[in-house]
């Protein structure tokens, strides 16, 4: 069975789309899947967090200890606070 190739008259001829014209528009205007732009959502929602974890990392205040709290006592003589922030006479 020889196959003739068609010509170019003949690819011209005939129709560019052989079934539902409309879904094949659709499907030419929609290129990713929903599935592919969820997926591209969490990595950029990722890509976010990590670059403000970073930001934060490298400019945010450095972590210290809280320094302990001066309490004025009624007579005017000042007391730390002791390790269960209460203070004692």
């Amino acid at each position: 069975m020889p196959s003739t190739e068609p010509t170019a008259e003949d690819i011209v001829a005939g129709p560019a789309v052989t079934g539902d014209l409309h879904g094949e528009m659709r499907r030419a205007a929609r290129p990713f899947s929903r599935t592919t732009q969820v997926l591209a959502g969490l990595v950029a929602l990722a890509a976010v967090f990590a670059l403000g974890a970073w930001t934060h990392a490298v400019f945010g205040p450095a972590s210290s200890p809280a320094p302990a709290r001066q309490v004025v006592a009624p007579n005017g003589q000042g007391q730390a606070d002791g390790p269960r922030g209460t203070t004692g006479r």
